[in-house]
């Protein structure tokens, strides 16, 4: 199945970690966290990968394995960086849900998703939601890289800098 191509209008969450003494190969990373993600059998979640310009139309693009469940994606990276390391990160984002009001006003750089949160904020169903995604995909990234750091003889990440920064998802 196909995903969006382009990038979320907000991003919700984020989590990133360096692993020194790590090669590895990103190819093998994605498809090790499909496999999981498949396995898990996520309601109406899909998956893809996407590819992203480093720094802007003209340069070099990198690509990311995006999973996508409703207004909800997932892009994780996973690549070499520098000699013996490896580095992982995720953006979780959400995409704008396009009202007459917001279609209007969406090319209005920060507006658009000011303007959808305020006229139709997230539901509690739709931040539960948001949260069970988060988590199951961020334990199965996680679970991933423990096994290769753990295979590779290469101390554990620790505890404080397991968890994402996330955004709050409404005035609560």
């Amino acid at each position: 199945m196909s995903v969006p191509s382009k990038q979320t209008d907000e991003v919700i969450s984020r989590w990133y970690h360096l692993i020194e003494g790590l090669n590895h190969s990103p190819k093998e990373f994605y498809a090790e966290i499909e496999k999981r993600v498949a396995g898990r059998d996520l309601p109406n979640a899909s998956i893809g990968r996407v590819s992203f310009s480093e720094k802007g139309m003209f340069s070099s693009q990198r690509e990311y394995l995006r999973i996508v469940r409703g207004d909800l994606a997932f892009d994780i990276c996973g690549a070499p960086f520098g000699r013996d390391a490896f580095f992982v990160s995720y953006w979780l984002g959400r995409f704008q849900k396009a009202g007459c009001l917001s279609l209007l006003l969406v090319g209005i750089p920060g507006v658009g998703s000011a303007v959808d949160s305020h006229i139709r904020p997230m539901t509690y169903y739709e931040m539960d939601s948001a949260q069970m995604f988060q988590d199951t995909i961020h334990g199965i990234v996680l679970g991933h890289v423990g096994e290769l750091i753990e295979t590779n003889g290469i101390e554990p990440i620790p505890e404080h800098l397991r968890k994402p920064t996330i955004k709050q998802l409404s005035g609560l």
